[in-house]
């Protein structure tokens, strides 16, 4: 990268991390006139891309509602984003991206030297938003970014199946998120499989559980990475409990649970070699987690 590209990129502005109503980590962001979203700048370190260089990401703003959950920067993408840069630099072959959001962990992807990556999401504006900030950003692109739209909870087992994949178990629906013949032999190479904040309700945290486990097992043995938060939800009585039992404050996780206690057996990662690389948009709680499946 070129100085006078550095240049255009660097921001001296410091950024520090807060919290919108509910609780969650919201990344410092600028409103830009005109525009029906805000701009979260994700600033990266001298020495990781080039001296100040950043990504400027949008964000909608303040949409927090399961529905559109993708159109938010979540402390896990950030996190994900650090383990990439720390560990896989130059290690990335074909990617798959599940529930990409923003797009933000498949533009990181693609710098650090993945061949083609694949940012897959089920809602449209999602997608439309992940397009957006991909072309605003092509300078730090290395390689083909394809934006797909893949719903876990509609696409059946044969699109996760990448060993005998064909474009029809692909093809839901039409438009410029569809899938494209040339897609299914890139996608039969993926090597490494993210997933950042995608566990939320049990139903489907159950079928993505499926899916992962048949991603697993495809002749690749693709590498997944999931970064989540282990949201911790308030019941007087536990789910499925006695209609008479006495009423007793419990703290439960359900979809975290489902994940972690799941056929896939995933292993927690050590962060210890992890740099806080983004410590000025987000704080790395104990309840925010990273899980490997080889």
């Amino acid at each position: 990268m070129a100085d006078d590209d550095c240049e255009e990129a660097r921001s001296d502005v410091r950024l520090a991390c807060v919290a919108d109503v509910d609780g969650d980590l919201e990344p410092p962001r600028r409103v830009v006139r005109g525009s029906s979203v805000v701009r979260a700048t994700v600033r990266v370190p001298p020495g990781v891309l080039c001296h100040g260089a950043s990504f400027a990401v949008s964000q909608a703003p303040g949409d927090t509602t399961v529905a559109h959950a993708g159109l938010t920067v979540w402390p896990a993408a950030l996190l994900l984003c650090e383990h990439l840069v720390a560990h896989h630099r130059g290690r990335l072959r074909a990617v798959l991206e599940l529930g990409a959001g923003t797009g933000l962990c498949s533009l990181m992807a693609s710098w650090l030297g993945a061949s083609v990556t694949f940012a897959t999401d089920a809602d449209v504006k999602s997608l439309e938003l992940c397009s957006e900030n991909l072309a605003q950003n092509t300078h730090w692109l290395k390689s083909d970014v394809r934006v797909r739209k893949l719903d876990w909870l509609r696409h059946s087992a044969r699109a996760f199946d990448l060993d005998h994949l064909e474009i029809e178990d692909l093809q839901l629906d039409s438009g410029n998120f569809a899938w494209r013949p040339d897609d299914v032999q890139h996608l039969r190479e993926v090597s490494v499989v993210l997933a950042a904040d995608v566990f939320y309700g049990i139903e489907s945290a159950h079928v993505l559980v499926e899916k992962l486990r048949q991603l697993s097992q495809c002749s690749q043995k693709p590498t997944i990475l999931v970064a989540l938060e282990r949201r911790l939800n308030f019941y007087l009585a536990p789910p499925g409990s006695e209609p008479d039992a006495p009423a007793r404050p419990q703290m439960l996780a359900p979809a975290y649970d489902v994940f972690v206690q799941s056929a896939l057996c995933p292993q927690r990662v050590d962060l210890t070699n992890t740099p806080h690389l983004f410590s000025e948009l987000y704080n790395r709680e104990p309840h925010l987690e990273l899980w490997r499946i080889n």
